[in-house]
């Protein structure tokens, strides 16, 4: 089992979620990726898609992207910052 890590999204109109998830999965250019705990740093671009966020806790949370964004990984932490986001 792999530990937690924080995980944020960011909006124009401010912080939609900070916490603790076990898995963040995304699609980029290259296809669809997952984030655990201590993935190496790294930066790409998120495609408009569906965002699926595995909490800490067990639930698991879907967003639609409705416009393209950027995810960023770097110690230990994730970031996705995006226009529009839609909490399906």
């Amino acid at each position: 089992m792999f530990p937690n890590f924080s995980f944020k999204f960011v909006t124009p109109a401010g912080v939609m979620f900070n916490g603790l998830v076990k898995q963040v999965v995304a699609v980029n250019v290259e296809g669809e990726f997952g984030v655990l705990a201590e993935h190496m740093n790294f930066i790409t671009q998120v495609l408009p898609d569906v965002v699926t966020v595995e909490l800490a806790d067990g639930p698991i949370e879907h967003y639609l992207l409705t416009s393209g964004g950027l995810a960023e990984v770097k110690d230990g932490a994730m970031r996705i910052i995006v226009a529009f986001p839609i909490r399906a």
